[in-house]
């Protein structure tokens, strides 16, 4: 456990993980040597001479690994496959390309579609005020008529 912080600290924990680490490729390593050491014994035998595995371990084994090279050579074949169908870069920069092309014509029929409505709506606008003008000035009128009448009225 850590109980002072500083680099001298921090430095030892990683010189003592990594030396745990380096300990247990070492045990690994040892276990592997120990194993080829004991199937080395079996196939020489306790004589010191060499016994020829069964034919049925034979046919396992040949078996096994025939099963194996056929599952690496499947692989393979997709693999090659997947890179046929691999995009090349200059395809995908055409793509890209593309793809922006389309967006910035969009943007642009956009733009001139909001730009039109605009347009129309300053329209719509400029006549609302034209009529709303000449419905007052048509109040004003009424009122000035009113005013003469009540006032010829008034004055008889």
């Amino acid at each position: 456990m850590r109980t002072a912080y500083g680099p001298a600290n921090y430095n030892q924990e990683h010189l003592e993980a990594a030396e745990t680490r380096s300990s247990a490729r070492s045990l690994i390593v040892l276990a592997g040597a120990i194993i080829g050491f004991v199937q080395g014994l079996r196939y020489f035998g306790p004589q010191g001479h060499r016994e020829e595995p069964s034919p049925n371990l034979a046919n396992q084994l040949g078996a096994q690994l025939g099963a194996r090279i056929g599952t690496i050579e499947a692989r393979i074949l997709q693999v090659e496959a997947g890179s046929a169908r691999a995009v090349s870069r200059d395809e995908l920069e055409e793509g890209i390309h593309q793809a922006i092309s389309r967006l910035e014509e969009t943007i642009e029929n956009r733009f001139a579609r909001q730009d039109r409505a605009a347009e129309a709506l300053r329209s719509m606008i400029a006549e609302t005020d034209q009529m709303l003008e000449r419905v007052l000035e048509g109040l004003d009128m009424l009122a000035e008529t009113r005013q003469k009448i009540e006032s010829a009225a008034g004055s008889r």
